[in-house]
């Protein structure tokens, strides 16, 4: 039998041990229960790809976020256009570390982005820095970092500008 709630199919099914009704949530499908698949399985199928990246870290999934219903209880459906993030990328998927985020939020999040320091302002991406500045993205990299010349010199950082991994040591 199903039943509808809102906006999703609830479906019932008889429970073959107590012989009760039980509810399921049906939202088997759905981009918000896939993305909570995906989790799961970073953290928890050693034969996932990702497994390395997240449970060989150490990174794990609460015990209230082992259902779907724990999970879907906390963060919700998953807007359009946004992704599962942590915040913290070390730290576990919970309700206190994860939020719903876009692609370019997500990818300044990464582990290897960085942290753009030019004149006392701190930005987020060079790209940012370059619009701020009027200039170019490369031209905010070179500063920061230091380039090789065509013949072959080294020109170290500007002193007014320096660039810092979030997660790191300063590059």
């Amino acid at each position: 039998m199903d039943l509808w709630r809102g906006r999703h199919l609830v479906n019932t099914f008889k429970d073959k041990d107590t012989g009760k009704f039980v509810l399921h949530h049906g939202m088997c499908g759905t981009k918000t229960y896939i993305c909570w698949l995906a989790m799961k399985s970073r953290c928890l199928n050693p034969d996932d790809v990702q497994y390395p990246q997240y449970a060989g870290r150490g990174i794990t999934v609460c015990d209230k976020w082992l259902t779907f219903e724990g999970f879907f209880e906390d963060m919700g459906e998953q807007p359009e256009g946004m992704q599962l993030d942590r915040i913290d990328n070390d730290g576990n998927y919970e309700l206190s570390n994860c939020r719903w985020a876009s692609r370019s939020e997500q990818a300044r999040n990464r582990r290897t982005s960085k942290r753009w320091f030019v004149n006392g302002k701190v930005y987020e991406t060079a790209m940012e820095a370059g619009l701020a500045l009027g200039k170019g993205e490369s031209t905010i990299i070179r500063w920061c970092e230091g380039y090789i010349t065509r013949q072959g010199n080294y020109m170290p950082p500007r002193g007014n500008c320096r660039s810092k991994m979030l997660y790191g040591e300063s590059a």
